[in-house]
């Protein structure tokens, strides 16, 4: 399945924004096959409602947004496609600049060209696909920061007809590469390590305190606004305790929570653009 999508995917949203229908869309974690009869519903990739999933962060207002630019014709496979070629090579994201060792850099490209080639009608093998990882790994050198940056590449590269949560992935090692960027800049040591690990534990226990005294009122676990409670009463509890037991050890938190926000931030407006900018399939 191509995964071109149907008209009634903007019903769907519009059904989950009036709360006429229980959980018609997922937000919240949920089964591979969850995901899998969302996208068959509505004609969409799998890889695509991974990648809005992830970039959505619960937020119903940006599937209204994914809605309003996805017209019928689209293949959300493509799209998909598109959207992790442009985070390996756009100028903003900074990864393929970053990556200067040039085997390193070509490794990459050649996951990034074998999605190309699928764009243009061919059908790169497993095969191809593993070849492209080994070489990649086995280029990887002792910088840290170009192997993380390298490790966006990596995520890409697998058949999105088969490892549909690629692109999820492809955020995850994405934000890891920022956090990469920060340790280098900050010269963050195992020491500092150490002592920030042991502070953060005490965090999380306090947020999640906060969280399970939310649960004692026994909401719907699968609610979203149960989900979004959740987060806020976590985020509450961890505020309250940082600020209660000041650390200058707080600042990588601070510089890490910017810049997931933004490559969150960055990957929607990319997503949508790739959107925007989808020809319409053949056959349309």
């Amino acid at each position: 399945m191509t995964g071109t999508a149907t008209a009634d995917f903007a019903q769907t949203i519009a059904a989950a924004e009036a709360g006429v229908m229980p959980n018609p869309v997922p937000l919240v974690p949920g089964q591979q096959t969850e995901i899998e009869t969302f996208a068959h519903r509505h004609g969409l990739h799998t890889s695509f409602v991974h990648l809005v999933k992830a970039l959505s962060m619960y937020d119903l207002a940006y599937w209204r947004r994914v809605a309003d630019v996805l017209r019928p014709s689209i293949d959300t496979r493509a799209v998909v496609r598109e959207w992790m070629a442009w985070v390996w090579n756009a100028p903003e994201t900074g990864l393929r600049d970053g990556v200067r060792a040039a085997e390193l850099r070509e490794c990459c490209d050649r996951v990034m060209d074998l999605h190309l080639q699928a764009l243009r009608g061919a059908a790169p093998t497993r095969a191809d696909w593993r070849q492209a990882r080994s070489a990649l790994s086995a280029a990887q050198g002792d910088d840290p920061v170009a192997n993380a940056m390298s490790d966006v590449a990596a995520a890409a590269a697998w058949d999105i007809d088969v490892a549909t949560g690629a692109p999820t992935d492809v955020i995850q090692a994405w934000i890891a590469a920022r956090f990469a960027e920060i340790d280098h800049q900050i010269e963050w040591t195992d020491e500092k390590s150490d002592t920030a690990d042991a502070r953060l534990d005490a965090i999380m226990s306090a947020g999640q305190a906060a969280v399970e005294a939310l649960e004692a009122q026994s909401r719907d676990p699968k609610d979203p606004e149960t989900q979004r409670l959740k987060a806020d009463a976590f985020e509450r509890g961890a505020r309250i305790y940082a600020a209660a037991n000041p650390s200058d050890l707080d600042r990588r938190e601070e510089l890490r929570n910017e810049a997931m926000d933004r490559v969150y931030e960055s990957g929607r407006a990319g997503l949508l653009r790739a959107i925007s900018a989808a020809p319409a399939t053949p056959d349309a």
